[in-house]
């Protein structure tokens, strides 16, 4: 919060004629990741691995803007579909397994835009950042072309870390989990 009432003070110095900044946007997703744990026991079981995602996702960009800078909160949201393989490793013998879910992926941050020309470049900080019951925090960049009228289409690559774990059995310890996302959307950025 704090962050946006800097933004908010910061851009009111810069311009006067500061605008309400709203940018509506709808894309896929894809993503691959990886994640590691182990399972106190006799003998203690070690699992490393890897995940795919795939999300068609929606959000919004809300904020302030002058001709040139925009910043502000943004929300983004939608269904992920994961695939992964784990290797079970108990120190005699490894097992892999695969498994499909469902979780929702949902983040709230904070973010900088740059107007030049028929480019937008921006980047967002999300210290919320939750798939299922999972939560961390990420970071994307990205980059618009305006191709008709006021339409963008935006290419982003997004790193999340995930540090805090829900449901987990006790004897679950050394958890970890990292995803990246490659984002193609279409927004709509509006200024009132």
């Amino acid at each position: 919060m704090k962050i946006l009432i800097w933004l908010f003070v910061f851009l009111s110095a810069v311009s006067a004629q500061a605008e309400i900044y709203l940018e509506p946007y709808l894309g896929y997703s894809t993503g691959s990741g990886t994640g590691s744990n182990t399972e106190q026991g006799s003998p203690p079981i070690s699992t490393t691995g890897t995940n795919t995602s795939s999300q068609l996702l929606y959000g919004a960009r809300a904020g302030w803007t002058n001709k040139t800078f925009a910043a502000g909160a943004e929300f983004e949201t939608g269904n992920m579909s994961f695939k992964n393989t784990d290797n079970l490793d108990d120190g005699s013998s490894t097992t892999t397994e695969e498994s499909t879910y469902e979780a929702r992926m949902t983040a709230l941050g904070v973010f900088g835009l740059i107007r030049a020309g028929k480019f937008n470049i921006y980047a967002t900080y999300f210290p919320s950042f939750s798939i299922g019951d999972r939560n961390g925090s990420g970071s994307k960049i990205g980059i618009g072309y305006q191709t008709y009228k006021s339409i963008y289409v935006n290419f982003e690559m997004m790193g999340t870390t995930i540090n805090e774990f829900g449901d987990v059995p006790a004897n679950m310890t050394n958890l970890t989990f990292a995803h990246n996302l490659m984002t193609l959307s279409a927004s709509v950025p509006l200024t009132l």
